[in-house]
């Protein structure tokens, strides 16, 4: 028996600008395992094709949305549309696929306090689940360090429309100068980013030496096209797009389907406005460039950072215990896997690839290090991503 085509729309908002990477994870699916769908995505062509409409009159057989109303959800269902959420902010009884946004806020204090900062604020929209997740993970991270968390609220989701920047300014201008410096600042999204870092330049305030700023999602759009760039925690398009299609098709095939997945988050992409060091003593900002510099692509040794420094093992293993917490060891080994993960996660490399451009001697003594920093191989951390 021949099977049917059937007709799959993806409505994704034109402020959320992800839909490329989602788009990708879905037709990816569809190519592994053979479906035989019609995708159908409104997009503007200026005329030249017909419009796209998904809306409550619209008859398909499925759909992967990132918002919807209320008689949007009732008309799908009356009519068997199967129907995929990607938003955190209204579930409505649909099969969601979520972003760890947990895991997200845990990444950006951990960025941060990479970089030595001790002074840190969460700008959110606490009616919107995501920041508050994203904060309850930032908020942990730090807590296990030791470290405090001031949260501050901007949502603006009751004004209306062109009401929106003007108050958004305005907050910021009254918050921003009263932030003890330097300062780490971890936004829920990347619109907020962007906003802290245009009245951040109005008001003259360095962006990153006095503000070390980190939104979410990593949009292009506005981490690219703010100055300095944008740091932000990448969101896990084609990753979400690939498990939506997937929970599509079980629906579809009328399988019992969970009604919420969650997809890992696990990069930040450091960008300029954390590109920063702040620790006071210099000999250290010194010692961590160095270290960041050669690390990722050498087998760096404790005795090269002295040399560098021209400062005593003793001296320097004193000074990092001190103000990091840890040996030069452990911070070069740190670093090390960091950019060893990345390998892993973002491209096809063997480990034999990996060690050569790590400047380990042979892929077994990579492997090795990896076991003893994670307590797996990287084969069994690559299938985990």
């Amino acid at each position: 028996m021949q099977a049917t085509l059937k007709r799959i729309g993806l409505r994704i908002p034109n402020w959320f600008m992800m839909q490329d990477a989602i788009l990708l994870g879905i037709v990816e699916y569809i190519r592994e395992h053979d479906k035989l769908w019609q995708l159908e995505v409104p997009r503007g062509s200026d005329g030249e094709l017909p419009e796209v409409k998904i809306d409550a009159c619209w008859d398909g057989d499925g759909l992967i949305s990132f918002r919807y109303t209320a008689e949007e959800v009732a008309a799908f269902r009356q009519r068997g549309v199967a129907h995929v959420n990607l938003s955190s902010v209204s579930h409505a009884g649909l099969a969601t696929v979520l972003p760890n946004n947990v895991a997200a806020g845990e990444l950006a204090a951990q960025h941060l306090l990479n970089i030595g900062l001790v002074n840190f604020v969460y700008i959110g929209r606490s009616e919107r689940n995501y920041s508050r997740e994203r904060f309850s993970g930032f908020q942990r991270v730090l807590a296990r360090e030791g470290a405090q968390v001031e949260a501050f609220d901007l949502d603006v989701n009751a004004l209306a429309v062109g009401e929106r920047a003007g108050y958004m300014a305005n907050k910021l201008r009254r918050l921003l100068p009263r932030l003890a410096t330097p300062c780490g600042v971890f936004a829920a999204d990347d619109l907020l980013a962007a906003n802290i870092l245009r009245v951040a330049a109005d008001l003259g305030i360095n962006v990153p030496g006095q503000l070390a700023v980190i939104g979410t999602n990593s949009q292009p759009i506005f981490c690219l096209s703010t100055r300095p760039s944008l740091t932000s925690v990448q969101y896990p398009g084609r990753e979400i797009g690939y498990k939506a299609a997937e929970k599509l098709d079980n629906l579809l095939s009328g399988k019992e389907e969970e009604v919420e997945s969650v997809v890992p988050v696990r990069l930040v992409d450091a960008r300029e406005s954390t590109n920063t060091l702040a620790y006071s003593d210099e000999r250290l900002k010194k010692a961590l460039k160095f270290i960041q510099v050669h690390a990722p692509s050498e087998a760096l040794q404790v005795n090269e950072v002295c040399t560098h420094l021209a400062i005593s093992k003793s001296s320097l293993k004193e000074l990092m215990s001190r103000e990091l917490g840890r040996s030069p060891k452990a911070e070069i080994s740190r670093v090390r896997l960091e950019v060893f993960k990345r390998y892993l996660e973002e491209t096809d490399m063997s480990v034999k690839e990996i060690s050569y451009a790590m400047g380990f001697p042979a892929a077994e003594e990579a492997s090795r290090f990896f076991r003893r920093m994670c307590e797996m191989t990287p084969t069994h951390y690559r299938e985990l991503c």
